[in-house]
């Protein structure tokens, strides 16, 4: 098995006062959605950066929905 490869993307957005009513957004919703987009993506890496407060949350499941169930079920 080789190493862990070091490279991939990374996306950063900013809402956009033409779509949104505000340039806050629903924290809330927003990690619900990325957290899903991880369990969707298998051993893909999602993380969510609040670059106001530096708070900084990932997810990465390497079995998909299966390592997702037992982590959420055992809690």
């Amino acid at each position: 098995e080789a190493g862990e490869r070091k490279q991939g993307t990374t996306v950063r957005v900013w809402p956009d006062a033409k779509y949104f009513e505000s340039s806050a957004l629903p924290l809330g919703e927003l990690t619900h959605l990325l957290r899903s987009k991880a369990v969707l993506m298998p051993g893909v890496s999602v993380s969510l950066t609040n670059e106001k407060t530096r708070d900084t949350q990932t997810w990465q499941y390497k079995g998909g929905l299966r390592d997702y169930l037992q982590q959420t079920l055992s809690a």
